[in-house]
């Protein structure tokens, strides 16, 4: 037979194992919740696209220096279906930040205020050699004339690991940011400098279907996104 003192420690024991098994359960976001995207980069026939659950719609307009070559006629389809629309980059530290600012603005000009500001795609290839000084310097450049040139706050998007190498002053946290996200746990990980002012956007998110891959959504609801829309556009 157990003692009282026995029992005690016994009953301590099984409140925290169980505690311990509760916080170890996966959490899984209910991303109903929140305004679904979509990326139509690579869709080829746009008129199959469903887009009655879709919030807003995004597409790649360059690469570097490089425009797409798609974008143009992705960009008219979805103004003319009269969808949320914005457009990312993908940014190349290699090339002068000018020199990547001048085809994104020659594509989609100053940008509408029921428009998304530029989305900012941040990465780097895994043996790559960066100097962390000089690329702040430069991604600053480019989206303080991205900013200028859309009229537009641009978004960063990026992963932790990568913003908290390369992304180290506070000036970044003026900027919003789309947390990459390839499990449930990565998009409460925040880079260090936006821990007070939380992610906007999520990109690549599993999806709890299963009938997509991945998803992006913006954190908060449709309301939320287009007021969130309204506060990135500048007034001149």
């Amino acid at each position: 037979m157990l003692k009282n003192n026995s029992i005690h420690t016994l009953f301590i024991f099984l409140i925290f194992t169980s505690l311990l098994f509760i916080s170890c359960n996966p959490y899984q976001l209910d991303t109903s919740k929140y305004a679904k995207g979509i990326d139509i980069t690579y869709v080829n026939n746009l008129q199959q696209i469903h887009y009655s659950d879709v919030s807003y719609v995004v597409s790649n307009v360059t690469v570097g220096d490089s425009l797409n070559g798609n974008f143009s006629k992705q960009w008219k389809h979805l103004k003319s279906n009269h969808l949320i629309r914005g457009a990312y980059h993908i940014y190349d530290c290699k090339i002068p930040p000018i020199k990547q600012v001048a085809p994104i603005v020659k594509a989609v000009g100053k940008l509408n205020p029921q428009e998304l500001p530029i989305i900012v795609n941040i990465h780097a290839k895994k043996h790559q050699i960066i100097n962390p000084k000089n690329y702040q310097k430069d991604l600053l450049i480019f989206l303080t004339q991205l900013r200028i040139k859309t009229g537009k706050i641009p978004i960063i998007s990026t992963d932790k690991d990568l913003a908290d190498k390369l992304l180290t002053t506070s000036l970044f946290s003026k900027f919003p940011l789309c947390i990459h996200s390839e499990t449930d746990d990565d998009i409460w990980k925040l880079p260090s400098k936006w821990k007070k002012t939380g992610w906007r956007f999520v990109k690549g998110y599993p999806s709890i279907d299963k009938k997509e891959n991945k998803i992006n959504f913006f954190n908060g609801s449709k309301n939320d996104l287009i007021e969130f829309i309204k506060e990135t556009t500048i007034i001149n």
